[in-house]
């Protein structure tokens, strides 16, 4: 974790992870494991406070602050897994265009945005 503040990093938590999303609204962190799980962290604690498991192994991941849903990209099965934040489990999954990448939310009309690269489509998913 890097401060704004201070520019400095204050903690290094362990984790195996790549993509990840913030929800500043509730100070929580979502990364995507190595081993196909959301971990969610702390962001006042610095901690893994649990772990999420998906069906199949998610790529990309948003969090929008204002439903406290998160969105989890898997390519393999052309898919968009929502998550419900209070509780950390898996409300759905989405079928979208081949090969999800990238995800985008947007607050203001609660609108998640996906791209997929293989049949260069947009899928627009509303609340």
């Amino acid at each position: 974790m890097v401060s704004g503040k201070k520019k400095a990093v204050v903690a290094t938590v362990p984790i195996d992870g790549g993509a990840l999303a913030v929800n500043p609204r509730t100070n929580r962190i979502y990364i995507i494991t190595g081993i196909g799980t959301v971990a969610v962290i702390s962001g006042q604690t610095n901690t893994v406070t649990t772990t999420i498991e998906n069906r199949d192994g998610p790529e990309q991941i948003a969090a929008n602050p204002q439903t406290g849903f998160v969105y989890a990209t898997d390519t393999d099965v052309d898919t968009v897994a929502i998550f419900n934040e209070k509780t950390n489990t898996l409300l759905t999954e989405v079928l979208v265009g081949n090969n999800p990448e990238g995800i985008a939310v947007d607050t203001r009309t609660n609108t998640t945005y996906v791209v997929n690269e293989i049949d260069a489509t947009l899928s627009v998913l509303t609340p």
